[in-house]
C-alpha cells in the first residue's frame, strides 16, 4: 500500500506484482505447471466496478458513511480521539492547508519553463489501454514484465517499493520555503508545488501512519510453486497493477 501523491498529498492506493496466470499441482514428484491467463478490458473494468462498490459497501457497514444522504458519518471515533491528525489527512487529502496562516487555501503550485530533466520525462498523453476508473477508483493493468526478463523485473519491483518522497525533488529556497519538485510537468503547466515551513512539515505528518499501523502492507504470497520447482517461476508474465 502507497499512501503518498506527486504533490505530498494523501493518496492511499496499492501496488501488486501478480503472476499472468496460475499455478496448478503436477504429477507426483513434477513441478507444478503455470498456466497463463489472458487478462481483457472488461476485466479490468469488472475489477474496478467491484472495488468501489465493495469499498462503499464498507464503509456503510462500517457506519463512516450515511447511506440516506450519500454522505460521510458525522460520527467519526478516529476524528474524536486523534482531531488533530485527522484533521492533517482530511486536508492533505483535498490538496489543501491545515495549519498556519493559509489555513483552509489549496496548496500552491510553481509553474514556468520546466528543467531539461522534466522536459525528457515528458510523455504525450493519451488514453492507454488496460486501464479503467470507476467513481474515483482507478486501475492500470497494462504493465507487463516477461518472466525471462529479470532485471525488468527488478526495475518494476524496485519502483513499486520506492519511498513517499524522493528526497532529489526536493528544494530549500533561500527565504525558507520548501519546493517539491514534479518528476514531469503536468499538462497545465505545474512543475511543483510550494510550501511554508509548517505547511511542509504537516504534510509530513499526514503520510505517518496512525498509531499502531503500518505504513507499507505486505500480503502473504504462497510461494509453493516456486519452492517445488528447481527453475524458480513458471514461463508465463508478471503484471503490476
Amino acid at each position: 500500500m502507497s499512501i503518498s501523491a506527486s504533490s505530498l498529498a494523501l493518496n492511499i492506493h496499492f501496488h501488486s506484482l501478480v503472476l499472468d496466470g496460475v499455478f496448478v499441482p503436477g504429477a507426483e514428484g513434477a513441478a507444478p505447471v503455470f498456466h497463463p491467463l489472458a487478462v481483457r478490458e472488461e476485466d479490468v473494468l469488472s475489477v474496478v466496478r467491484a472495488t468501489e462498490l465493495g469499498v462503499l459497501k464498507l464503509l456503510e457497514r462500517c457506519g463512516l458513511i450515511d447511506p440516506e444522504e450519500c454522505a460521510p458519518s458525522e460520527e467519526d471515533e478516529f476524528a474524536e480521539q486523534q482531531p488533530l491528525l485527522a484533521g492533517l489527512y482530511q486536508a492533505s487529502v483535498g490538496g489543501r492547508i491545515a495549519l498556519g496562516e493559509r489555513r483552509g487555501l489549496r496548496v500552491r503550485r510553481i509553474g514556468g519553463l520546466p528543467s531539461w530533466q522534466q522536459a525528457a520525462r515528458r510523455q504525450p498523453r493519451r488514453k492507454k489501454p488496460m486501464c479503467a476508473t470507476a467513481g474515483g477508483f482507478d486501475l492500470h493493468a497494462k504493465t507487463r514484465v516477461a518472466a525471462r526478463h529479470r532485471g525488468e523485473l527488478e526495475r518494476l519491483a524496485r519502483y513499486l517499493l520506492r519511498p513517499a518522497i524522493a528526497a532529489q525533488r526536493l528544494r530549500l529556497l533561500a527565504d525558507g520555503r520548501v519546493v517539491y519538485d514534479l518528476k514531469a510537468p503536468r499538462a497545465d503547466g505545474t512543475t511543483g508545488f510550494l510550501f511554508e515551513p509548517l505547511e511542509f512539515l504537516e504534510k509530513l505528518a499526514a503520510l505517518v501512519p496512525p498509531p499502531g499501523k503500518n505504513r507499507r502492507q505486505e500480503p502473504e504470497v504462497d510461494d509453493r510453486a516456486q519452492r517445488a520447482s528447481p527453475g524458480g517461476p513458471g514461463p508465463g508474465r508478471t503484471r503490476s497493477t
